[in-house]
């Protein structure tokens, strides 16, 4: 018996490893930013930087937009989106940056790195920016759309809040869990009748 419940254990592991690797995404996305080096007083300017997957788009001509979800009301709506300031090494002079920018993939440099900077707002405190980056082709339509969250405390995006984040929906980890607890519990069922029948049958 001792020994069927070590393999049980260990079938019980196999599945759960099992589980976690297909729940594990493709990251398309990595955003560098020390949020303990920000500042988040009100108004205040920050910069991040980060590098975006788009080898599947190679030589085809793309526009990168970047927006985040801070509000600044009024007409200053659109006047703080991020802003890019270096474009894969090229830097942008100040009167030229804005949240486009356009970018042709190619074999040899299929990466779009890039720093930006943003602005915070003047009034109220804010403990986290989300940021949405839109890929769109030569025509204006979405190819892909990837986020990412800066928040107050951590040491780079968001994906690394706390000790342990999986960056999977809750809904999707939580099927898994279900079908992997359902697995275990139908080899123990199919165990303990197996072992009934023979202790009967004897």
């Amino acid at each position: 018996m001792k020994r069927h419940s070590i393999i049980l254990i260990l079938f019980s592991l196999i599945l759960i490893c099992f589980s976690t690797a297909v729940c594990e995404p493709v990251e398309g996305i990595q955003i560098l930013a020390d949020s303990e080096a920000w500042s988040w007083d009100p108004g205040a300017y920050n910069l991040f930087s980060g590098l975006i997957d788009l080898s599947e788009y190679i030589g085809k001509e793309l526009t990168i937009t970047v927006t985040s979800d801070l509000q600044y009301g009024g007409d200053q709506e659109d006047q703080h989106n991020p802003l890019f300031t270096v474009i894969n090494g090229h830097r942008i002079t100040m009167l030229k940056q804005k949240n486009t920018a356009g970018f042709t993939p190619e074999a040899e440099q299929p990466v779009f790195e890039f720093s930006a900077s943003v602005k915070l707002p003047e009034k109220g405190h804010v403990r986290s920016v989300r940021l949405e980056f839109t890929v769109s082709d030569e025509n204006g339509t979405e190819l892909n759309k990837l986020k990412d969250t800066i928040s107050i405390g951590d040491h780079s995006s968001g994906r690394d809040i706390g000790a342990f984040y999986i960056p999977v929906e809750i809904g999707t980890i939580n099927t898994v869990i279900a079908i992997t607890a359902a697995v275990i519990w139908m080899i123990v069922l199919i165990r303990f009748f197996t072992s009934k029948k023979k202790r009967i049958g004897d």
